[in-house]
This record gives C-alpha cells, sequence and structure tokens, in this order.
C-alpha cells in the first residue's frame, strides 16, 4: 500500500498584531525621590535610571 505523499505550500502572512495596550504612568518613590514615567517604557532603561539613582543615594 502506497503512502500519500503530503503537499505543503508556502504562503506569506503578516505579522501578528501587538495587543492594544494603553499607555500609563508609572510612579515609583525611593530614597526621597519620586520617578514617574509616562507612556512605554524601556526596561532596560528604566533599570538604569533606577541603579543610577539608588546609588547616588548610597
Amino acid at each position: 500500500m502506497q503512502r500519500p505523499t503530503p503537499s505543503l505550500t508556502a504562503v506569506a502572512t503578516a505579522p501578528a498584531p501587538r495587543p492594544n495596550m494603553a499607555a500609563g504612568t508609572i510612579e515609583i518613590e525611593m530614597a526621597g525621590v519620586r520617578v514617574r514615567v509616562r507612556g512605554t517604557v524601556d526596561e532596560d532603561s528604566l533599570r538604569t535610571v533606577l541603579a543610577a539613582l539608588r546609588a547616588s543615594r548610597a
């Protein structure tokens, strides 16, 4: 018994849409300083800012 040969076809697809996330505000208070970030936040940049703030208060 002969098995059927599978058929594959390549098709172009559009990238998956990103979830519609509303931009908000993050407010962090530490060492007597308030940091307020609005909109989209780059995690690495925020981490760098907070580390610098922590180091300046040490």
